[in-house]
């Protein structure tokens, strides 16, 4: 079966989705709302991506949003200490998906969070060295969002996308 409208996303989430992931050709349904700019935030290191990730649930629970509507994907699972040191930083509690409890934001892997939707997803520590895999990791994690997506990056994958994202609206590819 061969999706051709997306019914998931914003029209501004789908729009950087194409951007990002080169995905183009995929409609997006005339009743999707127009929603907010998609957040773009890059690290060096695993301290940089930890303020990070707190500064943005801070900000998120300042703006009201609760905090079952959000879901941190990771590419690969986080360690113990980390999660402990974001909930601390952000003053929210971090749960995993398979064991959620109410006023919790949760977390869990793109891979495991694949064909699920939530309606605010921070989309955190996108990086590999295969570019292939990148656009993969993106594609799954950014299309995810249904309402609001965060994409926390390392700094040579938020250069790769800043370019694409640039040829994007120019249609102009670099040399």
């Amino acid at each position: 079966f061969n999706l051709s409208l997306n019914c998931r996303n914003t029209q501004m989430i789908a729009r950087q989705l194409e951007l990002a992931t080169g995905s183009a050709g995929l409609r997006v349904s005339d009743k999707a709302p127009e929603g907010d700019p998609v957040e773009y935030l890059s690290h060096g290191n695993n301290e940089q991506l930890s303020r990070n990730l707190s500064s943005t649930l801070f900000g998120l629970k300042g703006q009201g949003v609760k905090a079952e509507e959000i879901v941190v994907l990771f590419h690969r699972r986080p360690s113990d200490e980390f999660l402990a040191a974001v909930a601390r930083s952000s003053r929210l509690s971090l749960k995993e998906f398979e064991s959620p409890a109410s006023g919790c934001v949760l977390w869990t892997t793109i891979h495991a969070f694949k064909g699920l939707e939530y309606p605010v997803v921070i989309l955190a520590d996108v990086m590999s060295s295969d570019r292939d895999e990148v656009d993969s990791r993106l594609y799954v994690g950014m299309s995810r969002a249904r309402l609001k997506l965060i994409v926390l990056c390392d700094v040579t994958t938020r250069a790769m996308l800043d370019q694409r994202i640039i040829e994007g609206v120019t249609g102009a590819k670099s040399v």
